[in-house]
């Protein structure tokens, strides 16, 4: 019975692919994270741009192959202060497409790209208030610190 909807997600993941970051994806990428995040705290495209456009920080986004949209986005600091840890700064995905496990592909792009520099941890930052993203991340083999 698990056959079947591994099989869709499998085939949903085919129509999905992760890239870095292009200058045609800022605006898109700006109403994203403003859905994701805080309504009383939007972000705008400066703030896009000085916070993740810059050395030792990785964009990464999903992209819809069949509807040629900006899906989701994932933000990887790997610092080089930060040692052997690299940390993910920013993490959406657009409401209709949540529930389909393609956070996941994000994720994997993230893990694979911080291993090719040299990292050995990927960690992320979640308010302790928030138990069901804590939940999320423990699910998905993190741990506390």
């Amino acid at each position: 019975m698990g056959h079947p909807i591994l099989l869709v997600a499998l085939l949903a993941a085919q129509n999905f692919d992760v890239i870095p970051a292009e200058p045609d994806h800022l605006e898109p990428l700006v109403a994203l994270v403003n859905e994701a995040y805080d309504p009383a705290h939007p972000i705008t495209l400066k703030d896009l741009k000085s916070n993740y456009f810059h050395p030792n920080t990785k964009l990464l986004v999903l992209i819809d192959k069949t509807k040629k949209t900006v899906a989701g986005v994932l933000a990887v600091d790997y610092s080089p202060k930060k040692g052997a840890q690299a940390t993910v700064d920013l993490f959406a995905v657009k409401k209709e497409y949540r529930g389909k496990n393609l956070s996941h592909l994000l994720l994997q792009a993230a893990e694979h790209y911080v291993r090719r520099l040299g990292k050995t941890e990927l960690a992320v930052s979640v308010y302790k208030q928030n138990t069901q993203l804590i939940a999320y991340w423990e699910q998905l083999g993190y741990k506390k610190t």
